[in-house]
């Protein structure tokens, strides 16, 4: 879709366990260097933050989450496009086995409702190696 330019990204993130609780903070910053895609122009600079939290009991195989994802637009002057996204999620995690884990998640967007997917579902199957 673009050109043969070269993008980077710096991401950092941390974990911290309090009891039952495992808190998440990560914040992103990436550069592209394709000034636009099929037409449409870019700003070369995206930046986003996540702040999450997950709630899980000693030896549960349930877990309960929620984050806040907040991005900066990345298209120039395309209507809402161009506008920062918000979006929350709620999700629930099984356990199936030491190694396998089944996961759902429902996302909504809020403060900005025409520039992201205003629903979402999530579905996933993690099985680690």
């Amino acid at each position: 879709f673009g050109g043969q330019s070269i993008d980077f990204c710096l991401s950092l993130s941390t974990k911290v366990e309090t009891g039952s609780v495992h808190w998440y903070l990560s914040s992103a910053a990436s550069y592209y260097g394709d000034e636009e895609m099929i037409g449409i122009r870019l700003r070369q600079l995206h930046l986003s933050g996540l702040f999450g939290l997950e709630y899980m009991r000693d030896r549960s195989v349930h877990a309960w989450t929620a984050q806040i994802l907040v991005e900066s637009g990345v298209a120039r002057d395309l209507y809402q496009f161009s506008d920062a996204t918000y979006e929350v999620m709620f999700g629930y995690r099984r356990r199936l086995s030491p190694k396998v884990s089944m996961d759902f998640g429902i996302l909504e967007n809020i403060l900005a409702f025409d520039n992201s997917p205003d629903f979402g579902l999530h579905m996933a199957l993690t099985c680690n190696l």
